[in-house]
């Protein structure tokens, strides 16, 4: 375990709990549904982190909707999470650091019953999703951090835009026949022509071709530096090479 402190690794007792525990039947499909996890820290001190879950009606997926540890009775951190179509994470909030958590949190000890607690309201990642269910955006604090175009069928993400919205990137996209996430004839003609386009001056964009399931094959950030993995027969990484044709490094494998 990290102390939450320090950050220092730890050795110590970890005692769980587990949702389906008061049914008394070991069969119960929940009983791998942690509840909560507890240790005592490096400081002394009784740490707890307590865990609800999403659900589906009445079936409780494995997707932790809340995660609050709590330190002597008081909240350190609170999370939660907010799940949309096919169960993504879609938001994360957090909130109520400094709260008693006796006296505000009443967290069910049946899996299907909900949580009474305080809001937790501070928003701070927010994911968007093309239709494949790829992640197309990521945002903190209401501040895009970067957006992705897939490639490849939508097995790989072949675009990277620091600071620019999906919206912005794939409006651009589309006016080189771009399509969600589809297979492009020529891919390096489409990303050298997405590079190029003025809209994008002074953006920090990055663009990666690959090995088809395989892994990359080419990464080329902002200023045109293009490096190149290279594969041996059996589909593993032999080399990468600079953007002068020089190796930066070599693999060999018995």
């Amino acid at each position: 375990e990290k102390d939450f402190y320090t950050g220092a690794e730890s050795e110590q007792m970890v005692e769980y709990t587990y949702y389906g525990e008061e049914s008394g039947y070991s069969s119960n499909p929940w009983n791998s549904f942690v509840k909560s996890k507890s240790y005592v820290n490096s400081r002394g001190q009784d740490v707890t982190i307590y865990y609800t879950y999403y659900k589906v009606g009445n079936v409780p997926l494995d997707l932790k909707e809340l995660e609050i540890m709590v330190v002597d009775d008081i909240v350190v951190s609170a999370r939660h999470n907010v799940y949309g179509t096919n169960h993504k994470l879609t938001k994360t909030y957090t909130g109520c650091v400094g709260m008693q958590f006796s006296s505000n949190f009443n967290l069910p000890d049946n899996i299907l019953d909900d949580a009474s607690y305080p809001a937790i309201d501070k928003e701070e990642y927010s994911y968007m999703y093309d239709s494949q269910g790829n992640i197309v955006q990521i945002s903190y604090n209401g501040k895009v951090l970067a957006s992705y175009l897939w490639g490849y069928m939508g097995k790989h993400p072949i675009v990277e835009a620091v600071g620019v919205s999906y919206a912005e990137l794939f409006d651009v996209a589309k006016d080189y026949n771009y399509a969600d996430g589809l297979y492009i004839d020529d891919m390096n003609l489409f990303l050298d022509s997405f590079k190029a386009d003025n809209r994008f001056d002074g953006k920090e964009i990055k663009t990666y071709t690959y090995h088809w399931l395989l892994g990359m094959a080419t990464s080329t950030d902002s200023r045109g530096v293009t490096n190149t993995y290279l594969l041996d027969d059996f589909g593993r990484l032999s080399g990468v090479k600079d953007t002068n044709g020089y190796y930066i490094s070599k693999y060999d494998y018995n």
